[in-house]
């Protein structure tokens, strides 16, 4: 095989396409088409062999397909007659009639509901197509269903369930008793285990329990404590956190200040109004609060008038103030991030925590 563009010789037409896309940039399918039609195959034949229509170029081996598209999409099914002529050689009459012929096989109606079911051998029909009475048929039907649900792996699990469990009569008729016998252990069984289930709502912790088990004062004293530690429980839930400040706080671990925040962020509990807070940032003895302007109402942002979840900006800052101010009681020492100022300059705000932290 040798390039007739620059005298090159190759042994396969795989690697003069090759060459031809390197050497001379034959990219395109335009100049392929060229070139093939040019030194390759100059007696090629590009029109449609049924209408005369230009055929669509495969590639260097192949040359132009024998048919055009149109004809080609109208030769798909063999409802067609195109499919007939090109794929089969036969004549026209003979194609319209193979056309017609797959259009009225294809036109009967496949069975459907009732008539698809009389043809399983779950039905009576099916059997009596093969020669059955009713009553055989019946019989059939009957044992067919069995060996089904017999195969079924969810029934053997509940029948297994069944013989392995005491509220079923099948465990006591496993074990050598009659019907009968086995419908009184039933009962009984079924009798016990709910004076049991009585007896252990019975032990509940309610105050009357506490008091009836432990005494007045005792029994007072341990059930105000199960409140407290439960309230303690039910505060702790899943908070919504900030993009924003999960960046910061991202940034501020990956520079050696390992604090808790996230989904491991820091809360302390008050007993005395019975609340617990949550803290954004905390690192040994420092806190760092990362307020929002709308759900903190940045006084530069927003105003005084502004309401909040059905809470007017006084009650919101109130409320902050008291929780910095009981972490402060606590023994830490709290800095206060905007996110307005975060948002203007993010890399003064985390130089700044830096700083903070270092102290």
């Amino acid at each position: 095989m040798e390039c007739m563009l620059c005298d090159k010789k190759f042994g396969d037409l795989r690697a003069l396409c090759v060459h031809l896309s390197k050497s001379h940039e034959i990219i395109t399918l335009e100049d392929k088409t060229g070139y093939y039609k040019q030194y390759i195959n100059t007696e090629s034949n590009e029109l449609c062999s049924h209408c005369g229509l230009i055929c669509d170029f495969q590639n260097m081996s192949l040359g132009f397909k024998e048919f055009c598209k149109l004809c080609l999409s109208k030769s798909r099914s063999s409802n067609q007659v195109l499919y007939w002529i090109l794929k089969h050689d036969y004549s026209e009459e003979e194609a319209t009639e193979a056309a017609r012929k797959s259009q009225s096989e294809r036109g009967k109606k496949a069975p459907r509901g009732n008539e698809k079911r009389k043809m399983l051998p779950i039905c009576k029909e099916y059997w009596m197509d093969k020669g059955f009475c009713e009553e055989e048929a019946v019989i059939q039907v009957s044992k067919e269903q069995t060996r089904r649900i017999n195969k079924c792996p969810e029934y053997k699990r509940k029948e297994k369930a069944r013989v392995s469990s005491k509220r079923c009569i099948e465990y006591w008729i496993n074990g050598g008793c009659s019907n009968d016998e086995a419908e009184l252990r039933v009962s009984e069984y079924q009798r016990d285990n709910a004076s049991k289930i009585k007896d252990t709502k019975l032990l509940g912790m309610t105050l009357k329990n506490c008091v009836r088990r432990h005494g007045e004062t005792e029994g007072r004293k341990r059930y105000k404590e199960w409140r407290v530690n439960l309230k303690k429980r039910k505060t702790i839930r899943k908070q919504n956190y900030s993009k924003k400040s999960l960046t910061l706080f991202f940034f501020l671990s990956r520079c050696g200040f390992n604090g808790l925040f996230g989904r491991k962020e820091k809360h302390l509990y008050k007993e005395k109004s019975e609340s617990t807070y949550f803290y954004d940032f905390v690192y040994r003895d420092k806190i760092i609060e990362f307020n929002g302007n709308y759900y903190h109402v940045n006084p530069e942002t927003h105003s005084d008038d502004t309401v909040v979840f059905g809470k007017t900006a006084s009650e919101i800052r109130e409320k902050d103030s008291k929780k910095i101010l009981y972490a402060e009681s606590c023994g830490y020492t709290v800095m206060v991030i905007w996110e307005k100022d975060f948002d203007d300059n993010p890399r003064d705000i985390l130089d700044k925590c830096i700083e903070f932290l270092e102290k």
